[in-house]
């Protein structure tokens, strides 16, 4: 290997250790070519829901980043996901037809980890490391991952519970939009003990990212049954629900500043709806890490057999929004970043 080479090599190891947390290093930036010769590695990553829906396409787009920074690690990937929203089955046969294509790696998310843990027994009986992420962070060493990234799901709930709170809330309903994944069921479960921890009220309702009447339905019901609701959480930005969930209080009489909605993941069009005082709080996972990350991990992980936090998670979020600061990532959220 010729000295600039190796040279080329280091920096981008130090920048990309530096990405990790380690102590900043400054060094001049140098134009490198890739060294000819490289090893080729496949890194594919599997969605359990459609790969270009408008919370995914943020993961894509951290995939693609990825690919680009570690080119001249030989890297290049593939990012799939189902054809139906929440659909474990789906991603256990995707993660099944990645592990034919021998892939230097893989990650998946885990939304029914009791479901998919023999899949990922049958990457790793393959010689094929997993990482999970986006959801499973408490599962994903019993189903053999290496390492997972993504937000404490039960954490971010309680968060969201405590800042509807200090806003004033008493009541509250969860959105929970897929029953039965564990990610959404820690969210609600989250932001319940936050209510009833603090002597207020709480329960959990089912909704849905495509069924406008179940939605419509669902929350319609829950504020006939008890006027006193006065807060709702839980809810997902990529669906029509937000707006939805707005009108049905506006609808029961409801004054603005008199209930609150926070709704969890990021969109242009929850953007603006928290610009314009329709929403009071949007909780980001920076799911572009969670594309990105995974990739960059399984790189170095094969080329230099390293492992950021010796397979601790990683954590990406959660990030909170409201109308003070949404300036600060409004280009991100446009550019399909945040």
């Amino acid at each position: 290997m010729r000295k600039d080479q190796g040279r080329g090599r280091l920096l981008r190891l130090v920048a990309v250790l530096g990405f990790f947390g380690a102590a900043p290093i400054v060094a001049q930036a140098e134009t490198v070519e890739c060294p000819n010769g490289v090893e080729p590695i496949l890194i594919i990553g599997v969605f359990h829901s459609p790969p270009n829906n408008s919370f995914s396409s943020v993961i894509a787009n951290g995939v693609a980043q990825a690919e680009k920074d570690f080119k001249c690690h030989g890297v290049t990937t593939q990012f799939i996901g189902t054809t139906n929203e929440n659909d474990a089955a789906g991603a256990i046969q995707l993660v099944q037809a990645a592990i034919v294509k021998k892939p230097a790696g893989i990650f998946m998310s885990l939304p029914d980890p009791s479901a998919m843990a023999t899949v990922v027994k049958q990457a790793t009986e393959a010689g094929i490391p997993v990482i999970t992420y986006n959801s499973g962070l408490a599962d994903y060493k019993k189903v053999g991952a290496i390492s997972h990234v993504g937000q404490d799901e039960l954490a971010a709930g309680m968060a969201t519970g405590e800042r509807l709170i200090a806003l004033g809330s008493k009541n509250v309903v969860c959105v929970n939009d897929a029953p039965g994944n564990i990610a959404l069921d820690q969210r609600c479960e989250g932001i319940i003990k936050a209510f009833t921890d603090a002597g207020l009220k709480g329960k959990e309702i089912v909704g849905s990212v495509t069924d406008t009447a179940l939605m419509d339905g669902s929350i319609r019901g829950a504020l006939q049954a008890d006027p006193t609701i006065d807060s709702v959480g839980g809810s997902y930005c990529g669906s029509p629900e937000p707006g939805i969930i707005y009108k049905a209080f506006k609808d029961a009489g409801k004054e603005d500043g008199a209930f609150h909605i926070s709704i969890f993941d990021v969109s242009a069009t929850c953007m603006d709806m928290l610009k314009a005082g329709q929403l009071d709080l949007l909780s980001s996972q920076s799911q572009f890490l969670q594309g990105y990350l995974p990739v960059a991990m399984l790189a170095l992980r094969h080329r230099y057999g390293l492992l950021p936090g010796g397979g601790a998670p990683v954590q990406t979020g959660p990030t909170f929004l409201d109308k003070n600061n949404v300036g600060q990532f409004e280009q991100f959220i446009k550019a399909g970043t945040f």
